[in-house]
């Protein structure tokens, strides 16, 4: 599996690389600082899913969002959104513009990885109940 992370924030980048290396030694996580960056990356790798910060400078989360979900390429990919705020219209906005769902920045590492283990093993099972679908001859 290969993860694309996009947040402006150093510190947070290297907790969130740290964290899937710990929960999937085999996924490879690939990172960029800005929204900008981060379209410009997918030139080169084309990512089984996307984590993406709200608030980042020359172009921010939901313009990256809107972006990614308006493109041919890329909208099939699962969009997870991650924020320090708890704006239930930020949230709505969010899902709206086709997120897969909004995490809140974890305080811990360890809450980090436990919800990372969560998605990972949610995407995991949508992607076999996809292609179980595709041989259901009945």
């Amino acid at each position: 599996m290969v993860a694309l992370y996009i947040d402006d924030d150093e510190e947070d980048v290297e907790f969130f690389v740290e964290a899937i290396k710990t929960i999937d030694p085999a996924c490879s996580c690939v990172t960029a600082v800005n929204g900008r960056d981060g379209l410009k990356t997918l030139e080169a790798v084309t990512p089984d899913i996307i984590f993406l910060d709200i608030n980042m400078p020359v172009l921010n989360g939901k313009e990256t969002l809107r972006l990614l979900k308006s493109s041919t390429r890329f909208h099939k990919i699962p969009v997870f959104m991650i924020s320090t705020s708890k704006n239930p219209d930020e949230i709505s906005i969010c899902t709206q513009l086709g997120a897969n769902d909004f995490i809140i920045k974890p305080n811990t590492f360890s809450e980090l990885c436990k919800t990372l283990e969560r998605i990972f093993e949610s995407q995991k099972q949508t992607s076999i109940d996809s292609n179980s679908d595709a041989f259901n001859l009945s």
